[in-house]
């Protein structure tokens, strides 16, 4: 076989490998009632939603900005954005401003967005990524709690102190911003509070973009996050699925968390 046929030959069983792949998540996902619209990049479906937008002025709102990547990700795709950066954790706060204070228009708060102004507990976890305003599931998973919580990130809460909370609603009155282009909503398991806080920002329809994380085992104590609820929630108010991304899974195990893009 000559090397040009061998070259195809590895080229068409990448993609015979990709394909029974893709075909094999849509069959997982299927048995929880997901309907996959299409599997790609975010950043390259971003880009598809906003097409001659990227050099403008987009407005977005990071929820769940962690320590900064996300800030960076959208930042590469849109050179002149503006980026309101909402991060409750006193620990994860402090490297956010430090891995942002070179950037321009890029805005930190140390705040909780949920349903409501006004304030809540916070549980810091040794796992920072997993903290959040909803307590670890402890009791469920007590005998399991160091296999199956470290392998998944999660572990006890270290601390556990009270935050401030907005809502995206009240937020955007009081700082009197027009329009929002992106909303990335990444709060471990309070994603529903967050979409309950910014009615009249859907009901404009004044969002083109939402992201969401959405977790589907029980890790937090009363977290009931139900796909087909927020799925429903956001189409009555205009919004369709755009794509899935970053399916995470563990050998033998469902699904327990993937990211959502929706626009309208």
């Amino acid at each position: 076989m000559s090397i040009l046929f061998r070259k195809k030959k590895i080229y068409y069983d990448k993609v015979f490998i990709i394909n029974k792949l893709k075909l094999f998540i849509r069959k997982i996902l299927n048995r929880f009632d997901i309907n996959i619209v299409r599997l790609s990049t975010i950043e390259n479906d971003i880009k598809k939603v906003f097409k001659d937008r990227v050099n403008d002025k987009i407005t977005i709102f990071d929820i769940g900005a962690y320590t900064g990547n996300s800030v960076y990700d959208f930042r590469n795709i849109f050179k002149n954005s503006l980026i309101y950066s909402f991060e409750p954790s006193s620990k994860n706060y402090k490297k956010l401003i430090k891995n942002t204070e070179k950037l321009k228009n890029v805005f930190t708060y140390n705040i909780a967005v949920s349903s409501k102004e006004g304030k809540s507990k916070f549980y810091e976890n040794e796992w920072e990524f997993t903290s959040s305003l909803l307590k670890i599931n402890e009791g469920k998973y007590k005998k399991k709690l160091d296999n199956s919580f470290k392998y998944r990130g999660i572990n006890h809460s270290n601390k556990i102190y009270e935050v401030k909370t907005t809502s995206i609603d009240k937020f955007i009155e009081n700082n009197q911003i027009e329009k929002i282009d992106i909303i990335k909503i990444d709060t471990q398991g309070n994603e529903e509070e967050v979409l309950k806080g910014m009615k009249r920002v859907l009901k404009n329809n004044n969002v083109k973009i939402i992201i969401i994380e959405m977790i589907f085992a029980d890790y937090y104590e009363k977290s009931d996050v139900s796909f087909m609820r927020l799925e429903k929630y956001l189409l009555i108010n205009g919004y369709k699925i755009f794509g899935i991304y970053g399916i995470n899974k563990i050998s033998g195990k469902p699904i327990y968390q993937l990211d959502v893009m929706y626009y309208c």
